[in-house]
């Protein structure tokens, strides 16, 4: 990082604004879309391999980032500060003066994948939290004509209605947005069930914003079965109140071992507080 700053010449800063629209009416339960904003496109030469741009993302958004391109390259993301965490660094050094088939790549270290989230209850985008600046170099490249890399926001987006059960794949670089249609306010009971050949290395994160665009802080946790000595871990759930109906947008970001697989079921089940609460108001 040392002689990369003592070469730079230029500052360009590019801002990759995600502003992505979602058609939910047109979708059908369980379709998965791979989503991908607006590219920043870096163009390096052998004069100057190195080139910086600024990654702005829409609020209430996680996201992970994708490279494409042909050459080898140094690839950092940093905060406000120019800090960097040397997991949320790519290195692409494999030999060629072509190797674009390694493309598209992304910040996937083994262990902690990079994901990017910008929650916000007033639509106000902090500068410090949600900002990553991008620090892009090709001083190794082979070729001597370099081709440009584009670097993009992906995520993974699925939609479900109140009542089916959806089931998707996880993987292990790409967050998910789950967008989940109510029908009808009231206590809710999300089940969250994994499928993996290991339960204990996976580590999974969950945020729920309503309609309106508000963060609701629902009560996670897991249900245990005792038939069994020692007790066994069935399933998670997340209970939450919908205040409001519409389309809420589950954010799922999970890291599990890579290359290994790994299946997620979300069902809403039965509330035991919404069928007393009906029976107390038909008598």
């Amino acid at each position: 990082m040392k002689s990369i700053s003592k070469n730079r010449k230029t500052y360009t800063f590019l801002i990759i604004s995600i502003f992505l629209l979602f058609t939910v009416l047109s979708l059908i339960p369980a379709e998965a879309i791979h989503m991908q904003g607006d590219g920043a496109t870096f163009q390096l030469d052998k004069e100057d391999p190195l080139k910086y741009g600024v990654f702005i993302p829409g609020t209430n958004m996680m996201n992970t980032i994708s490279i494409d391109g042909a050459n080898q390259g140094e690839f950092t993301v940093m905060d406000w500060l120019g800090n960097f965490n040397p997991t949320f660094q790519e290195i692409i050094d494999y030999p060629g003066e072509d190797v674009s088939f390694l493309y598209p790549w992304y910040f996937d270290e083994t262990y902690f994948p990079l994901y990017i989230n910008s929650f916000t209850d007033n639509e106000y985008i902090a500068p410090w939290n949600h900002i990553r600046w991008l620090n892009v170099s090709a001083y190794h490249a082979e070729n001597e004509t370099l081709s440009p890399f584009t670097l993009n926001s992906v995520f993974n987006y699925y939609v479900m209605r109140e009542g089916n059960e959806l089931t998707v794949p996880l993987n292990h670089s790409i967050p998910m947005q789950i967008d989940i249609m109510i029908d009808e306010t009231g206590p809710k009971v999300l089940k969250i069930d994994w499928s993996t050949i290991d339960p204990g290395n996976l580590i999974s994160v969950y945020t729920i914003v309503s309609p309106s665009g508000k963060r609701l802080w629902g009560d996670f946790d897991t249900a245990t079965s005792h038939a069994v000595d020692p007790p066994v871990d069935v399933f998670d759930y997340l209970t939450f109140v919908a205040h409001e109906t519409g389309t809420y947008r589950l954010w799922i970001y999970a890291e599990h071992m890579a290359g290994k697989p790994a299946f997620l079921t979300l069902d809403f089940l039965t509330s035991s507080i919404s069928s007393a609460r009906k029976e107390m108001y038909s008598d």
